[in-house]
C-alpha cells in the first residue's frame, strides 16, 4: 500500500512453537521491531514482563507482527539468536527502556538500526519525543492515533475482549515504531548518524555500571538520618510530641482546622476532598508562610532523598547501574 493511505498487518498471538518458529523467520526479514509490555509486582518494587511483541518487513514489503504472552525461556532464547544475526535491522522507541528488560533475559543489544525516539529527538528537539506524537506527526493517514486505548488497558485483571484488545495495542505500537523507522529515514542526514554507532557504547556502561562508593553513601545516610530527626523534633515542638507528621489527615487537621492556612483540595464534586500533598504545601508557603509547613515540606525532600534514592543505593550492590535516555 503506497504511503499516505491507510495501512495493515497481519497479526498473530501465540506463545507455542509457532511463535518461536517466527522468531526465527524474523532473521531473513528487512526489518523489525520489538516492543515490550510490563506490569508491577512485589509489591510494585519490580516488574515483570506479560508481552513481547514484534513486528517486521517481509521481503515483499508487507507487515507482519506477533504478540507472545508471557514469553518463556525458550523465546528469550530465541531473541537472544534473533539478536545476534540481526540487530543490524532492529528499530525499537526508547530502545533503552526495553533493552534494560530484555537484557535481564540474556538479550544484549549492541548495535541497532535505529531507535526511533532518539532519531526523532534528534530531528525535532522541540518537540514530544513520544511514540504516539512522532506517529501522529507521520503516520497520521496510515495508523490512526491508538495510544488512548492503552491507558485503560495496563491493569493487572482483564475481560477476554479487554485482553484482545491489550494485544493488538502492543501489536499498533510495533508496528508504529516500524513503519516510523522508514518516515525517519527519509529526513536522516549524515550529522544523525553517529546515534547507532553509540548505542552500543552507551548500553555496555548501561550494564557494567560504575563502582559505588558504599562508605560515603552510608555517612551520607547517617547524615540524613539525623537531620531527619532534627527536623522531626522541630515539628514536635511546633505541633506537640503526640503529632505524627507522616499521617496525612493529622496534618490536614492541624493546618487547616488548627492554624487556619488556606484550604487545598483535589477531585471535583463529591470526590473533593482536603490534601497536604506536595503542590498544596507549596500553595499554602506561598500564600501564608509558616514554620511547620516549611518544615514539612523540607521532611519531605529528605524522606525522598534517603528511601529513594540513598537506601535503593545500598540495596543493588556494590556497582551503580543507571539508565540512559
Amino acid at each position: 500500500v503506497p504511503w499516505g493511505q491507510p495501512r495493515t498487518w497481519t497479526g498473530l498471538v501465540d506463545s507455542t512453537q509457532v511463535s518461536l518458529d517466527w522468531i526465527a523467520e524474523t532473521a531473513d526479514v528487512t526489518r523489525w521491531s520489538l516492543d515490550l509490555e510490563t506490569i508491577p509486582s512485589n509489591g510494585g518494587k519490580t516488574s515483570v514482563v506479560t508481552v513481547l511483541g514484534l513486528a517486521r518487513t517481509t521481503r515483499d514489503d508487507n507487515t507482519e507482527a506477533i504478540v507472545v504472552p508471557w514469553p518463556r525461556a525458550e523465546h528469550w532464547t530465541a531473541l537472544r539468536q534473533l539478536v545476534r544475526v540481526a540487530e543490524g535491522r532492529l528499530v525499537n522507541h526508547h530502545l533503552a527502556y526495553d533493552a534494560a528488560w530484555i537484557t535481564m533475559h540474556g538479550v544484549h543489544i549492541r548495535e541497532p538500526m535505529m531507535d526511533t525516539m532518539q532519531t526523532w529527538h534528534h530531528q525535532h528537539p522541540e518537540l514530544p519525543k513520544g511514540l504516539d506524537f512522532a506517529a501522529m506527526w507521520h503516520l497520521g493517514a496510515e495508523l490512526p492515533y491508538w495510544k488512548s486505548e492503552g491507558r485503560k488497558l495496563h491493569k493487572k485483571e482483564r475481560t477476554d475482549e479487554e485482553q484482545l484488545a491489550y494485544w493488538e495495542y502492543n501489536q499498533k505500537d510495533t508496528v508504529a515504531a516500524l513503519w516510523l523507522s522508514y518516515k525517519l529515514d527519509k529526513e536522516r542526514t549524515p550529522r544523525k548518524a553517529w546515534l547507532p554507532r553509540t548505542w552500543s557504547i552507551a548500553q555496555e556502561m548501561t550494564e557494567r555500571g560504575m563502582d559505588l562508593d558504599e562508605p560515603a553513601v552510608g555517612r551520607t545516610l547517617a547524615y540524613l538520618d539525623s537531620t531527619i530527626t532534627d527536623v522531626q523534633d522541630e515539628v514536635s515542638a511546633i505541633a506537640g510530641a503526640d503529632f505524627n507528621s507522616a499521617s496525612p489527615k493529622q496534618v490536614a487537621t492541624y493546618l487547616y482546622d488548627g492554624l487556619g492556612l488556606p484550604v487545598q483540595t483535589v477531585g471535583r464534586g463529591a470526590e473533593q476532598r482536603r490534601t497536604t500533598d506536595e503542590d498544596a504545601l507549596v500553595a499554602i508557603q506561598r500564600k501564608q508562610p509558616h514554620h511547620l509547613v516549611a518544615a514539612r515540606l523540607k521532611l519531605r525532600k529528605l524522606e525522598k532523598l534517603r528511601s529513594g534514592y540513598l537506601r535503593p543505593m545500598l540495596e543493588s550492590g556494590p556497582r551503580l547501574c543507571c539508565g540512559w535516555t
